[in-house]
């Protein structure tokens, strides 16, 4: 008995020895990457966020919690409530944290456009609904960016529940909409983008939440169109004419497909047919409108393209905005920039979030590809497809026209995390093993060209 004392008693000794050893060097390590955060911050760019900013942001919080966990009630998930409560305070945490590290500069341009009201209290035109958030926000709460970051955070928490209905309603396989739900509550790119005061999550759920009506089997013919018709009419007033593009092609094709699947939708899905035809044509009037605008009347947007320092210009005419080699090679390069290797030689916060965010990408692409290639007779997946399509050609070709790829990518994420899901099973995967490896392909030469001309 005495042994075993003994033994015991060392054993415990060992443990309280490694206990502490791994103690002090997680310690040594947290302080590391805290110095070394805290030397990468750049003030200059943040909105001072104070204590006092924190506990005033308490009573939204718990208003889009208690909101938040009444209406996850409804979708087939264990511990729905527990589940949205970890993804919507990891996202608020985030938030805080990110507001005294780290703000895009169009987080700065959100918060002072709501203090002064630029657009007035309320209107409808292209483009005017955060702005009208934010303005509401301060007028309610005070002046505090941290308050737009927690509505984002309450959509962002609500994303996943209906990536997982589509994904199995998609892929009729309920560990595809598990799949789906971790993807999109607890990858990188949900979560940053979720915790900015930015539009681009706000989007990409509208996007997801299009696909959740038109997948759903138990929407009938008159609540789809109502529905679909009010997510591309909030798309315009969030984002403007190309979204709205964009969701109409979605909605489009979807009933193309039907037509073509079932004679007896035929009449319903001609007649959204040629309601999408009608907006496509005013939406388009005003794209053009814009981009012609851009391209050779805004100075702002001159400059920026035609002066910018980004090693891709060296393969562009930079005098012919909309030359086709131009938007052929933007295309290309915005499918795999930046690279996640840029935080290597360029350091920042923003670069190593970007690096997060790009490893991700990079990851569900392939994936996405495979999953439409495998269920291309789903008119879901192929309204999906449309939208990812669209949103792709709007962020990678529109440089010019002031679109950014990394950030604009976003918008479709959610789409492709769902299809993700669908290339994700074994046999699928091998079946469409050429696609894994063309991307391969594609990443690896990109990456040589950007070495090759960055230090060449």
């Amino acid at each position: 008995m005495k042994r075993v004392t003994a033994t015991g008693r060392e054993w415990k000794g060992t443990r309280l020895v490694m206990a502490l050893i791994a103690l002090f060097i997680g310690g040594y390590v947290s302080v590391r990457i805290a110095l070394h955060v805290a030397s990468l911050i750049d003030p200059g760019r943040l909105v001072p966020v104070s204590g006092a900013d924190i506990l005033s942001a308490i009573p939204l919080i718990l208003v889009l919690h208690l909101l938040g966990m009444a209406l996850v009630r409804s979708f087939p998930i264990r511990e729905a409530v527990a589940w949205y409560s970890v993804f919507f305070f990891v996202r608020i945490f985030v938030a805080v944290l990110l507001s005294q590290t780290f703000q895009f500069d169009d987080e700065r341009a959100f918060h002072y456009a709501g203090l002064e009201q630029v657009y007035g209290i309320i209107s409808f035109e292209a483009g005017r609904a955060y702005y009208h958030l934010v303005n509401a926000l301060y007028g309610v709460f005070g002046a505090n960016i941290l308050l737009p970051k927690m509505v984002n955070a309450f959509v962002g928490s609500l994303l996943p529940f209906f990536a997982f209905d589509i994904a199995r309603w998609l892929f009729g396989d309920r560990k595809a909409g598990w799949r789906a739900f971790l993807f999109t509550g607890l990858l990188p790119p949900f979560i940053i983008f979720s915790a900015v005061n930015l539009k681009e999550i706000a989007t990409g759920f509208l996007l997801v939440l299009l696909a959740w009506i038109l997948a759903n089997p138990k929407t009938g013919y008159t609540r789809r169109l109502v529905g679909s018709g009010i997510c591309i009419f909030v798309l315009y007033w969030l984002r403007g004419a190309p979204l709205a593009m964009v969701g109409t092609l979605g909605v489009f094709s979807y009933y193309i497909v039907s037509m073509r699947l079932r004679f007896s939708s035929f009449l319903k899905g001609a007649l959204v047919v040629g309601l999408g035809a009608l907006l496509s044509v005013y939406l388009l009037g005003q794209i053009q409108q814009t981009v012609w605008s851009r391209v050779t009347q805004e100075e702002y947007f001159i400059k920026r393209f035609s002066e910018s320092q980004a090693t891709v210009t060296r393969f562009l005419d930079v005098e012919d905005p909309l030359d086709r080699r131009n938007l052929a090679v933007l295309f290309l390069r915005g499918l795999f920039s930046p690279s996640p290797l840029r935080f290597l030689m360029d350091y920042g916060i923003d670069t190593q979030l970007e690096a997060l965010n790009m490893l991700t990408w990079y990851v569900l692409c392939p994936l996405a590809v495979i999953g439409v290639l495998a269920y291309r007779r789903s008119r879901a997946v192929v309204a999906c497809a449309t939208i990812v399509v669209g949103v792709l050609i709007m962020a990678l070709v529109g440089v010019m026209v002031g679109s950014d790829p990394y950030r604009h990518r976003m918008i479709a994420m959610g789409l492709v995390g769902i299809l993700a899901c669908g290339g994700l099973r074994r046999d699928v995967a091998s079946r469409f093993r050429w696609v894994t490896w063309l991307w391969i392909l594609g990443v690896v030469g990109f990456t040589g060209l950007w070495f090759t001309a960055r230090f060449g």
